[in-house]
């Protein structure tokens, strides 16, 4: 039985076929699939977000009624017992983190370069532990945080801070998934809050930056804030991330 094979024309044919689909194709899968180093980013904010819950909650923190209040665990006023105390939440994330290696005695830069100040009165906790705070406008609607403003110099902060992966933010903490955690050295000692209608919340927010790129660009490295009380708020470029999951989902 004679078999019949393909013409030279046939296979030209699919081949030109085959090289548009791809044409067209490549591009957009391309385009579709998520950023790895995006996903990280997502990942350590909830990461952080968990860990901070359980040292409020149930972990070190829990005898000063959920705060991340170091001096009650170093009491003194000696230098090496200030130096304890700002290294006390690194060390406890250290802990709880998928910690590849940290180091909490490297000095990171983070708080040189905070140059925001509360709109009322505030104190230093111990020295070096510049706060950067939140603000207050007033507009047609009356007074309210400025949590813009706030986003933004979280971002600015850390991008300000960086010059390349792995030295560029003096990373205290390098987790598992290659994210790189620098911690600002704080003990949370600053008791200073607004009061918008009514409710006060604390106003002092300490730095923490990740960086998820083994990069030179900044493209990857987010700011979030932490409250003494736990609570975190994102920088700009990682609360516009976490805004595009919602807008997914609905």
């Amino acid at each position: 039985m004679h078999k019949k094979g393909f013409t030279l024309a046939e296979v030209l044919i699919a081949l030109v076929v085959v090289g548009v689909l791809s044409a067209i194709l490549i591009p957009t899968l391309i385009t579709a699939a998520p950023d790895e180093e995006l996903l990280r980013a997502k990942k350590a904010y909830n990461t952080l977000v968990r860990a901070l819950e359980y040292l409020t909650n149930s972990g070190p923190y829990d005898v000063t009624n959920g705060n991340l209040d170091a001096t009650a665990y170093i009491r003194g006023t000696t230098s090496t017992n200030k130096t304890q105390r700002k290294r006390f939440l690194c060390n406890n994330l250290a802990e709880v983190l998928n910690t590849k290696s940290a180091d909490c005695t490297k000095t990171n830069n983070i708080h040189n370069k905070i140059t925001n100040s509360c709109t009322s009165s505030y104190t230093t906790d111990d020295t070096n532990g510049n706060p950067l705070c939140i603000k207050t406008t007033t507009g047609s609607s009356g007074t309210a945080l400025d949590y813009d403003t706030l986003r933004d110099t979280l971002d600015s902060v850390c991008e300000n801070t960086y010059s390349g992966y792995s030295t560029g933010l003096n990373a205290q903490i390098e987790t598992t998934d290659n994210i790189l955690w620098s911690v600002q050295n704080t003990n949370f000692s600053n008791y200073s809050t607004v009061t918008i209608d009514g409710i006060s919340v604390p106003s002092f927010y300490g730095v923490i930056c990740i960086d998820t790129g083994k990069s030179t660009s900044s493209d990857y490295v987010f700011g979030m804030g932490v409250r003494r009380d736990g609570r975190v708020i994102t920088g700009t470029k990682l609360q516009e991330l976490l805004e595009e999951d919602d807008e997914d989902t609905d």
